[in-house]
């Protein structure tokens, strides 16, 4: 009995971050929407939606219900993000964004996922998450929360 109880307490750190949450947490890499929209219907609305605020559609299927995106910002160094849009149906619609970045420093260039921060040192990510959030809001949703991949 005692090692059970043992395991649960070790384990249950875990499943609590494991969960889904309201509001953006400490490296959230994804935002879903549920949507009342068809699949298919909110995969080209999104589309839309991005091709409007300046992204290149780079795949666009249907089929497999997802896209990816890419657009290219003058700071810092040309940074280019690139956002995916999975959609999975459920019995309603679940739209999932996620991303990652590229831009060049005087060190290389510099990678990384898309991912919400807490602190000042970490402004740029920050700003291409809210950029992500962004999308994910404007898209017709009646629950709106974020994950980690």
């Amino acid at each position: 009995m005692k090692k059970l109880l043992l395991l649960i307490l070790l384990l249950f750190p875990f499943i609590i971050l494991a969960q889904d949450a309201a509001e953006p947490f400490k490296n959230a890499d994804l935002i879903i929407v549920e949507s009342e929209l068809k699949s298919v219907e909110a995969l080209k609305q999104v589309a839309l939606l991005m091709q409007e605020r300046g992204y290149i559609i780079q795949r666009y299927d249907p089929e497999l219900l997802s896209l990816v995106a890419n657009k290219t910002s003058a700071e810092p160094s040309n940074a280019l993000f690139r956002i995916q849009v999975y959609i999975k149906e459920t019995p309603g619609t679940r739209l999932q964004f996620s991303g990652d970045y590229r831009f060049g420093s005087k060190d290389g260039d510099v990678f990384g996922v898309i991912q919400y921060y807490t602190g000042v040192f970490h402004k740029l990510n920050n700003v291409i998450f809210l950029e992500m959030e962004k999308l994910a809001k404007a898209v017709p949703g009646s629950r709106m929360y974020y994950s980690k991949l």
